[in-house]
């Protein structure tokens, strides 16, 4: 009984694993898709809040490593 149950556990594993290798297969090649069709419209415009974002990071980062670090 229990070698049945750990059988039935390992097939379980094994196909949950392969399912997960497909969707990650599928969702890079979409991903991958979609970032190449990301560049051509960027190349098209420039971004006007790219500097602006990153600097809002910044000191969003720069915040919680002060208040983190006290």
């Amino acid at each position: 009984m229990h070698e049945d149950f750990r059988w039935n556990f390992l097939q379980r594993q094994r196909t949950a694993v392969t399912t997960t290798k497909i969707v990650v297969t599928v969702f890079s090649f979409h991903d991958t898709e979609q970032s190449e069709r990301e560049r051509e419209q960027a190349r098209e415009r420039v971004h006007p809040t790219g500097s602006m974002g990153m600097v809002g990071w910044c000191l969003v980062l720069t915040t919680l490593a002060t208040v983190f670090d006290t």
